[in-house]
């Protein structure tokens, strides 16, 4: 917050008096507190670098959390641009740095996930995982969806795909009639599968609870 505060020259250090320096009326004025935190963390997500902004759009894909495994596995499939490399794996943890850095996402280190592969993350709020989308057309992003959706549901294995197969349903779900319509018999019969073990596990849910 207080990088912020300084990339906003809200606070400044006087080098002739050694100390820094502030107007608390100004700040008062520009940031209302807790609230305004977050309009400057969205205010800030604007300074970041293409590359930086193109990892966290498929991270925005993921949903809320997401682990490293499947941004890893979204990336070696979708990631092809000028920024990055597939398999880029060393890079694409340097954004994910600079991103918690700012941030924008957590480590999750409360056992959340079962899954040990990598490290999971989650956004600290959900306005700036919208708006990591919010420059993405509509129909764009049903596509881009379907594609993450259909790449873990391809890649993942049984207990991998259990951890997060909401997730996955719900992505290839939202691709609209315009991607669902256009499938082919043999992509349409995975989708099926893909929903009948969504709803499955949400009976063994339902049971357990």
């Amino acid at each position: 917050f207080l990088h912020l505060l300084w990339k906003e020259k809200l606070i400044d250090f006087n080098m002739g008096c050694h100390r820094w320096e502030w107007d608390l009326e100004n700040i008062a004025a520009r940031t209302v507190v807790t609230h305004n935190a977050l309009e400057l963390l969205l205010r800030d997500f604007f300074h970041l670098s293409k590359e930086v902004r193109s990892v966290l759009v498929l991270s925005s894909c993921l949903g809320s959390c997401f682990s490293e495994r499947c941004l890893f596995l979204v990336w070696d499939k979708m990631g092809v641009n000028s920024y990055l490399h597939q398999g880029d794996r060393t890079k694409i943890r340097q954004i994910l740095a600079k991103a918690e850095e700012k941030q924008f996402i957590e480590r999750v280190t409360d056992g959340t996930y079962k899954l040990r592969a990598g490290r999971h993350y989650r956004w600290t709020h959900d306005r700036i995982m919208d708006l990591a989308i919010s420059n993405v057309p509509d129909d764009a992003l049903c596509a881009l969806r379907f594609e993450v959706g259909s790449t873990l549901f391809n890649a993942l294995n049984e207990v991998e795909l259990e951890e997060v197969i909401f997730t996955v349903a719900n992505l290839v779900n939202s691709g609209g009639r315009s991607v669902l319509g256009s499938l082919e018999g043999s992509r349409r019969l995975q989708l099926a599968r893909l929903n009948l073990l969504a709803a499955r596990r949400a009976m063994e849910l339902s049971a357990f609870n």
